[in-house]
């Protein structure tokens, strides 16, 4: 070897490092409403209106391949109601949608036949309602949203003709 440089006969020990704990590890030790991993575990707050966003994903026909499907998603803003009053709208003529027009209120992510952003209305509403494959996959989505557990899978059930 030249001079000043060494040759290792030996392979370098490998040691492991542990990690210095983490912002939000380092939060949860004083914070008992943190858990790492979690994040931020809200206080439950009960408020006479309480609205949130939830992605939807529609499940279209595709136009060019017979008996396919095109999974179009977007963000539907919905109320959260209570279950009598679920249970009151449910009733009225057996569908969903008199439950989607009081609880759907908004959406993001919808585009009109030009590319441009749609704004959201009634008439744009009772348009979308009009169409079975939208109404279900709203109402899936907000069923979801309600029942408590976070989307996971944002697909809507596959409906047998």
């Amino acid at each position: 070897a030249p001079a000043g440089l060494c040759r290792r006969t030996r392979p370098m020990p490998r040691i492991a490092l542990r990690a210095p704990p983490s912002r939000q590890t380092r939060q949860a030790r004083s914070n008992p409403f943190l858990y790492p991993g979690i994040g931020m575990i809200m206080q439950f707050r009960l408020s006479d209106t309480y609205a949130f966003w939830w992605p939807v994903t529609v499940r279209m026909p595709d136009p060019d391949k017979p008996g396919k499907v095109l999974d179009q998603s977007f963000e539907a803003q919905f109320l959260m109601i209570g279950s009598e009053r679920l249970a009151a709208l449910d009733g009225e003529g057996g569908d969903q949608h008199a439950v989607l027009k009081e609880v759907w209120t908004d959406w993001r992510g919808v585009e009109d036949e030009n590319g441009s952003e749609a704004e959201f209305s009634d008439e744009t509403r009772d348009r979308c309602l009009d169409y079975a494959h939208v109404r279900l996959a709203l109402y899936t989505a907000y069923l979801e949203a309600s029942s408590g557990r976070a989307a996971q899978n944002t697909q809507a059930p596959k409906v047998k003709n």
